[in-house]
């Protein structure tokens, strides 16, 4: 699986057998028979491949790139930094490194074990566009940020996945606060998970609600308040509350909906939140004039959700007005008797 050759007779193949060969290739080696030269590269990129699974870019005391193939349990990690251990905080530059080492596992083939890929004049970001481009895959997935990755310059980090497309931002949870908050003031992504909020005091954490955010995974806290969920300017909100916590309520959620009808908080578009108690139309619906929908003419709709005819059926799904002609679906789904979840989705 070696990429540097100085003749490479498979590439005198005629076109049509060429073509063959690259195709019974295994995955990592059509990566790194890509790394030859750009024609190379070329012929891969329009070799037919199944969609990988996810790409994630982890932030650890080093920091790696993790693919899952298509294939059951086939996965490959690219090494792009060095490890690092005891380090001080944001003291580590995000370099560049021509030489990785790509760890693997394949049950059904070589089992697992790692190589090393060599590229004159690669650097992090060039691996990585790399490796998107000849995979077909034109997104990392998830990039996560753990406590021992407080070594690395999150300015060095920032410039390196600039211009590519990232889709989440992830924070462990275990972060110490100055990480935390350093991660959300350098990182700007527009899917965002927060597992807990690192600001001590609350117009701190507005500071970040106000962020022109896509989407927000907000879970496990229990700081959300009517204010927070007001003042944020994300189109996506999908929140667990914390078990226990009675600011945040059905009946606060009930709050919620009444003033977003008079005209607050208009860039909301879908909001999800799961609850740890009984949810109902009595409770959610309580003083708000609404319409009840059939789940058939749901599902035939054009509205943003529920398009799965199953899950539709196991649902209560009504209609609201809001101010300045805007519309709203409100749907309701029981987990139990003690827990469910209530998903609005503005539509116009």
């Amino acid at each position: 699986m070696a990429v540097v050759v100085h003749s490479f007779p498979l590439l005198d193949l005629p076109p049509d057998e060429l073509r063959c060969v690259l195709k019974l290739m295994g995955s990592l080696d059509q990566i790194a028979f890509s790394l030859i030269s750009k024609p190379t590269k070329s012929l891969i990129r329009d070799v037919p491949k199944k969609p990988l699974l996810t790409v994630c870019l982890f932030i650890q005391n080093y920091i790696h790139l993790n693919i899952a193939f298509p294939k059951l349990w086939k996965t490959a990690s690219w090494q792009l930094s060095p490890k690092y251990e005891n380090r001080n905080v944001n003291s580590v530059e995000w370099a560049v490194t021509e030489q990785v080492k790509v760890e693997y596992f394949d049950p059904d083939e070589d089992g697992n074990g790692n190589i090393l890929w060599r590229k004159k004049g690669f650097g992090a970001k060039e691996w990585l566009k790399h490796i998107m481009e000849v995979t077909n895959h034109l997104e990392i997935d998830v990039c996560r940020f753990e406590p021992s990755g407080q070594c690395f310059q999150l300015a060095s980090i920032a410039r390196t996945i600039e211009g590519l497309n990232v889709k989440q931002l992830v924070i462990d949870a275990n972060c110490s606060d100055a990480h935390f908050r350093a991660i959300l003031q350098t990182i700007y992504l527009d899917d965002v998970a927060l597992f807990r909020n690192p600001y001590p005091s609350r117009e701190l954490f507005h500071k970040v609600l106000i962020q022109n955010v896509e989407k927000v995974i907000y879970k496990n806290d229990k700081s959300l308040t009517l204010d927070d969920l007001l003042v944020m300017n994300f189109k996506i909100l999908d929140y667990k509350t914390a078990r226990g916590n009675h600011l945040t309520s059905i009946r606060f959620f009930n709050k919620f909906i009444k003033m977003w009808r008079t005209g607050y908080n208009t860039k909301l578009k879908i909001i999800r939140i799961i609850f740890d108690e009984a949810v109902n139309k009595e409770t959610v619906l309580n003083g708000i004039k609404y319409s009840e929908v059939d789940p058939e003419a749901e599902i035939n709709s054009n509205r943003p959700l529920c398009k799965d005819a199953e899950l539709a059926k196991s649902m209560d799904i009504y209609d609201i007005n809001g101010a300045r002609g805007a519309k709203a679906t409100v749907y309701i789904n029981k987990f139990n008797e003690s827990s469910g979840w209530i998903e609005v989705a503005v539509w116009d």
